[in-house]
C-alpha cells in the first residue's frame, strides 16, 4: 500500500462509520417512537414479533437464514 493513500483511505473509513452511526440511530429512534406498539394487527399473539418496536428493529437486523 502505498503511504499517501493510508490517510486518505482512512478518512473514508471514519466518515463512513460516522454516517451509518447517525443513521442507525435515527432508525432506532423512528421503531422506537413511531413503531412502539408494532403494527397493531388483530389476531396475532401477545409475543409476535409485529407487536413491538424493538423486536421489529432486532429482527431487521438479523441476517436471512440460508437454507
Amino acid at each position: 500500500m502505498v503511504q499517501g493513500n493510508r490517510g486518505f483511505a482512512y478518512a473514508v473509513l471514519y466518515a463512513a462509520m460516522n454516517v451509518a452511526s447517525l443513521l442507525s440511530g435515527w432508525t432506532l429512534d423512528l421503531f422506537r417512537i413511531t413503531l412502539r406498539d408494532g403494527f397493531g394487527i388483530k389476531g396475532q399473539p401477545a409475543d409476535s414479533v409485529l407487536n413491538s418496536g424493538y423486536r421489529l428493529y432486532l429482527v431487521l437486523g438479523m441476517p436471512p437464514e440460508l437454507p
